[in-house]
């Protein structure tokens, strides 16, 4: 008869991730010293170090922490790598007890419960002497992680989650991770479409595809695919996607699967669209309808005199759920462009239609009015922060005519003309 009682353990080294090193892992070389430096110091200590790193969807928060996690199961003094997912409770749960049932830490014993399972577990971190490394990844709730957080040992927290505001406690430090920038951004999509070896032209043209795409590695992942499939040189493929944009948020039907981002451009930020509270939704609406960067909060909140707007609680959403940046020295707010643009497919026809309506009459009251033909020149710092937003909705005009929509609003056509006779007005006078 078996032995009934505590096993013998832990059974270490023991590694759980949940892919193997991901060989086109491109770029990161800062943020993962970055991690490194804070995780592991060059003197280092008996405590625990833990950090967080944020971003929005498709970002490739993810897929820094799994190279970091791989060269660390590489380090022979870290015996312990153990990768937890951690969006539901129920994910995070059922990666503690696989793991728990593995390594047999002291105290464990087969049967228990895994409420009991995760107490041995998070136990015995606080006083063995294995140098192990724990990664919570995409974390969605300060509670949950606040429920299983290590009190102390002789370890490293990873968190990688959507939200700074989330990535600031328990984590001891935050990092964002960025966009690429449009070279690098150009350099990985050359890659991962396998062009080795390109012209200036070629090049170019990657960075401005790139640069499209927000320097957003999902993005970048899936029109790679899309340029392998279709058999198009950049330059061929500029136009193409230009035109086609819609149909190019999900990865082709044909092309290779990429196992590190099982989510594509309409899936990645769909449960957050489809957890706003009505008011968050309306002002991702409006944002929808205007240019991505330098969005001043006076244009999106006038004081309460524009209906359809409760703003505070709707900002502070969005923010929460990584949806949007603000800048609180600038007093503005910017959103992705792919955010954005996946957040306009999201809306109906008439979410839409009520989202340029509400915008148009926001810009309509915050820029300033050219009447009996004065000059707007006394105005210039407003409507310097707000013309591009004036663009931005008539862009979005001409998308919604497509779609059957017309307005007889005499607001647009005032703003698109005082919007106009500026850019003329600017550009005669820089050519004196």
């Amino acid at each position: 008869m078996g032995d009934s009682g505590p096993q013998q353990g832990p059974q270490l080294p023991y590694y759980q991730l949940p892919f193997a090193r991901n060989h086109n892992f491109f770029g990161r070389s800062k943020i993962l010293e970055q991690i490194k430096e804070k995780l592991r110091p060059v003197l280092p200590t008996r405590g625990m170090n833990s950090i967080a790193v944020w971003g929005t969807g498709g970002i490739g928060k993810s897929q820094v922490a799994l190279e970091y996690a791989h060269v660390q199961a590489a380090e022979p003094e870290v015996q312990l790598v153990l990768w937890l997912p951690a969006e539901t409770v129920s994910e995070l749960s059922n990666a503690i007890v696989e793991a728990v049932t593995q390594i047999k830490p002291p105290g464990f014993t087969e049967g228990d419960s895994p409420d009991k399972m995760r107490l041995v577990f998070w136990n015995w971190l606080q006083i063995t002497d294995v140098s192990w490394l724990i990664v919570f990844d995409n974390v969605e709730s300060n509670e949950l992680l606040n429920q299983h957080w290590p009190k102390s040992g002789c370890g490293q927290v990873l968190v990688t989650c959507r939200s700074s505001l989330i990535a600031a406690s328990p984590a001891a430090r935050q990092l964002e991770v960025q966009p690429f920038g449009d070279h690098e951004a150009g350099e990985l999509l050359l890659r991962l479409a396998g062009r080795s070896t390109v012209d200036a032209a070629e090049r170019n043209s990657a960075e401005q595809i790139a640069g499209l795409l927000g320097g957003l590695p999902l993005g970048i992942d899936i029109i790679a695919r899309q340029i392998l499939v279709k058999k198009k040189s950049m330059q061929e493929f500029l136009p193409h996607f230009q035109n086609n944009k819609p149909s190019l948020r999900v990865p082709p039907r044909y092309a290779p699967g990429n196992p590190y981002y099982t989510k594509n451009l309409v899936t990645v930020w769909q449960t957050a669209f489809e957890s706003l509270s009505d008011e968050a939704n309306k002002l991702l609406s409006i944002i929808t309808f205007i240019a991505p960067d330098g969005i001043p909060r006076f244009l999106l909140n006038p004081s309460g005199k524009v209906k359809n707007t409760c703003y505070d609680d709707a900002e502070e959403e969005l923010y929460y759920k990584s949806l949007i940046r603000i800048n609180a020295d600038s007093g503005t707010l910017s959103i992705h462009r792919l955010t954005q643009e996946a957040f306009y497919c999201f809306l109906s026809r008439e979410q839409k239609q009520e989202a340029f309506l509400v915008a148009l009459q926001l810009l309509s009251h915050s820029f300033p009015k050219r009447l009996h033909g004065r000059h707007l020149y006394h105005s210039w710092n407003i409507c310097s922060q707000l013309i591009h937003h004036v663009d931005a909705l008539q862009e979005q005009y001409e998308e919604l005519k497509v779609e059957g929509f017309d307005t007889q609003e005499p607001n647009f056509a005032i703003l698109a003309a005082d919007a106009s006779w500026l850019v003329e007005f600017r550009t005669s006078i820089s050519r004196i």
